[in-house]
């Protein structure tokens, strides 16, 4: 198989903090208790000895994710109030232009269709 087929070489990654491309809010302390909470889980579903021992590692690992979920959402609010906070500035500057412009770049502009069509088609296919 190896002489039929090229190998391909991965792409480098350029995601510096390796969960998610689309979070801003992601940082190194929550790649931390990510990576954390992934090691504990690991343990966990691993563990072969004594039920006592998988019942402390269990619950180990759940307090780690509840832990990692409280600063996830913490870090979630603290981006969106950060990013309320521009647009309320831009709001109140006196370019309004600004303002518009940032509003149209959150997205709901970008899932209309801007292509006009150029040529009707009716019953008979003309």
């Amino acid at each position: 198989m190896d002489n039929k087929l090229p190998k391909m070489k991965p792409k480098p990654d350029f995601n510096r903090y390796g969960k998610s491309r689309y979070k801003p809010y992601w940082n190194d302390y929550l790649q931390n208790q990510w990576k954390k909470g992934c090691s504990l889980e690991k343990m966990w579903l691993k563990c072969t000895g004594p039920s006592r021992q998988k019942k402390s590692l269990k619950a180990n690992y759940c307090s780690e994710r509840k832990t990692f979920d409280r600063l996830n959402r913490k870090f979630k609010r603290k981006h969106l109030l950060e990013k309320q906070n521009r647009l309320e500035e831009k709001l109140m500057a006196s370019n309004q232009r600004d303002f518009w412009k940032s509003i149209g770049k959150l997205g709901m502009s970008n899932e209309r269709n801007q292509s006009i069509p150029w040529s009707i088609i009716d019953d008979e296919g003309i």
